[in-house]
């Protein structure tokens, strides 16, 4: 009998674990003093400008989009998932004014976690997939209950001040995740 493979995590095989070719990649950019210097100091918030420029030129020839080729102003490198969602929540969430997380069920299993961290407790409500997706009808109808209760409660109740954040801060935020 086969071993049992924990899908709870959605960790990968070790089998697939790229051991020689990390080892050899640092190897090179440890051995060329300006790569070496660069590697290792605190770089650009978006990440390195040389991967961003060759991410930036295969997906625009990739997809070819009507509106011409994809800028590197688009292009953020992050370590992962987890720390892209906590960064998007820094950019475009405040534990004051979003009110909602509106999350597919079931969803990342450490999401729940991320959007807690950046002040949003309480604030998570799951909607149901559906054969098509995520279930538009019950999204529209939660959306339009809270709010119709919202609009009930006065107005100095409800009325918030923002934190000292520059740019966009959505009310309402949607964590969905795509199956395949």
């Amino acid at each position: 009998m086969s071993p049992l493979i924990n899908l709870q995590l959605g960790w990968p095989s070790p089998r697939l674990f790229p051991a020689e070719q990390l080892a050899a990649a640092t190897a090179k950019c440890l051995s060329d003093p300006d790569i070496a210097a660069s590697a290792l100091i605190y770089g650009p918030d978006l990440g390195y400008m040389p991967l961003r420029c060759s991410v930036s030129d295969w997906l625009s020839k990739f997809y070819l989009p009507s509106s011409g080729p994809i800028s590197t102003d688009r292009i953020a490198i992050t370590g992962g998932a987890s720390q892209s969602l906590a960064n998007i929540l820094l950019a475009f969430s405040d534990k004051t004014l979003t009110q909602r997380v509106w999350m597919v069920e079931p969803t990342y299993f450490l999401a729940c976690t991320i959007f807690e961290d950046a002040g949003l407790v309480g604030k998570l409500r799951g909607v149901p997939e559906n054969e098509h997706g995520i279930d538009i009808l019950f999204l529209r109808e939660a959306l339009s209950k809270f709010e119709n209760e919202e609009k009930a409660k006065s107005k100095t109740e409800s009325e918030a001040e923002p934190a000292d954040q520059t740019g966009k801060v959505f009310r309402h935020l949607l964590y969905i995740t795509p199956t395949f």
